[in-house]
C-alpha cells in the first residue's frame, strides 16, 4: 500500500528488486585416510638383505677385476682362445684383421704377430680378412710383416676373407699361400684413392685468399692446397705419385697371386668382384668358410689333432677402465670466424680432410 505523505512501505511478501549476496561456506579439505602398513618389518628386512647383497657382489667383482688386471691382464699382450682342442704342439694359430688398416692398426697387431712368430707349436696360421682396406703405406707394412712371419716361421699362411677385404684388404690378403673367401665376400677394389676437397669458390664468396709463401724455386711446395684453384702441372704430379702407389699394388698382386702383368692391369680396375668373380679371375683360390681355412692349413703344415688358437690383443683391466681401447678423437679445436659466422673443426679431422694422402681404400660400403 502507498501512503501519499510518507516513505512507501514494502509489501510484506514483496520481493527486493536486487536479493541480497549468498555466501557459502569455504570446501572443507581432510587428509587422506592412513593406509595400513602391509608387512612394514619384513619388507626393511627384504630390503637390507637385497641392498647388502647388491653391495658384496658389486665389491666382490670389483675386486676380481683387480686382481685379474694386476696379476694377469698385464703380464701378456696376447690373449690366447682355444677354438679347437689338439695336440698343443701343432697349433694353428689364428690371426684377424677387422676393420681399416692404419697406423693404429700395426700398433695393436705387432705384439700379437711377434708372440705368434715366437710360438714354437705354431705350424700354420689363418688370417682372417674383413676390411674395406686404408692407407697405402700400413698396407704395405702389414703385407711387409705377414711375409716376414711365414719365413721366420716357415709356415703357410692361409687367408679366409669375411664380409670385404677390398682394396687394402686385398693388398694384405696376397701375402697368402691360399685365400679362401666366402661366398658373399666382396674383394678386389685394385685402385689408389687420393681425396681431396677443394673450397676455392667457397673461399672467393667469403673473401678469403691463400697467402701462403714457398720457398723460390720450390714451385711444387705448395702444391694441392685446397684453397686456390690447380694447375694442371700440380695436377700431373699429383697423377704421376697416385699411379707410382698403383703399379706398387698391381706388383704386389703381381707376385702373391702368380698371375702376368697384362692380367692383372686388365683387372685392376678399381671394380670390387664377388667371390665366384674373384674365383674366375684367379684372385682367390677357393669359395669356403672359416672351417675350410684351417682344415687347409692343417693339410698344407701336413698336421693331424691340431690345437686351432685365436691369438688376438690383450687389452688389460687398466687399459679397459681407461678407454685405451677407444679411437674417438679427442684433439682440440680449432675456432675461426669467418664473417659473422664462428666455425670449429675438430684439429684432427681438419688435418685429415685438408692434408691430402694416397688410400688403398673402398669407400662404396
Amino acid at each position: 500500500m502507498t501512503n501519499p505523505n510518507g516513505p512507501t512501505i514494502p509489501h510484506p511478501f514483496q520481493s527486493p528488486a536486487t536479493p541480497p549476496p549468498v555466501y557459502f561456506p569455504p570446501p572443507m579439505y581432510y587428509p587422506p585416510a592412513p593406509q595400513p602398513q602391509r608387512g612394514g618389518f619384513a619388507r626393511a628386512i627384504f630390503t637390507t638383505l637385497a641392498v647388502s647383497i647388491l653391495g658384496f657382489s658389486i665389491t666382490l667383482n670389483i675386486y676380481l677385476l683387480l686382481m685379474n688386471g694386476v696379476f694377469s691382464g698385464e703380464t701378456s699382450p696376447t690373449k690366447r682362445t682355444i677354438l679347437q682342442a689338439g695336440d698343443a704342439s701343432q697349433i694353428v694359430a689364428v690371426l684377424s684383421i677387422d676393420g681399416p688398416i692404419f697406423d693404429q692398426t700395426l700398433a695393436e697387431l705387432e705384439p700379437v704377430i711377434a708372440d705368434i712368430e715366437a710360438e714354437s707349436g705354431v705350424k700354420a696360421i689363418v688370417l682372417e680378412i674383413n676390411s674395406p682396406g686404408g692407407g697405402v703405406t700400413a698396407s704395405d707394412i702389414l703385407y711387409d710383416r705377414l711375409l716376414r712371419l711365414k719365413k721366420s716361421s716357415n709356415v703357410p699362411l692361409v687367408i679366409s676373407m669375411g664380409a670385404l677385404a677390398t682394396s687394402g684388404g686385398y693388398y694384405v690378403a696376397c701375402a697368402g699361400d691360399h685365400v679362401i673367401a666366402q661366398r658373399t665376400t666382396w674383394t678386389g677394389n685394385i685402385g689408389v684413392l687420393f681425396p681431396r676437397i677443394g673450397v676455392s669458390e667457397l673461399a672467393k664468396k667469403w673473401g678469403v685468399e691463400d697467402t701462403t709463401l714457398a720457398s723460390t724455386g720450390a714451385d711444387f711446395k705448395d702444391a694441392g692446397s685446397s684453397l686456390r684453384e690447380e694447375t694442371p702441372e700440380e695436377r700431373a704430379y699429383w697423377q704421376g705419385l697416385i699411379d707410382e702407389a698403383f703399379v706398387a699394388f698391381k706388383d704386389v698382386v703381381v707376385a702373391g697371386r702368380k698371375l702376368d702383368r697384362a692380367t692383372v692391369d686388365k683387372i685392376a680396375n678399381g671394380k670390387v668382384y664377388s667371390a665366384s668373380d674373384a674365383l674366375k679371375l684367379k684372385l682367390i683360390d677357393q669359395v669356403g668358410y672359416f672351417d675350410d681355412a684351417v682344415a687347409k692349413a692343417s693339410a698344407m703344415a701336413g698336421l693331424s689333432g691340431a690345437q686351432v688358437v685365436r691369438f688376438e690383443r690383450q687389452v688389460g683391466f687398466w687399459d679397459a677402465l681407461a678407454g685405451a681401447n677407444q679411437t674417438a678423437s679427442a684433439s682440440p679445436m680449432i675456432q675461426t670466424r669467418v664473417g659473422e659466422t664462428t666455425i670449429q673443426l675438430d684439429r684432427k679431422l681438419a688435418s685429415d680432410i685438408l692434408s691430402p694422402r694416397p688410400l688403398y681404400l673402398y669407400r662404396g660400403q
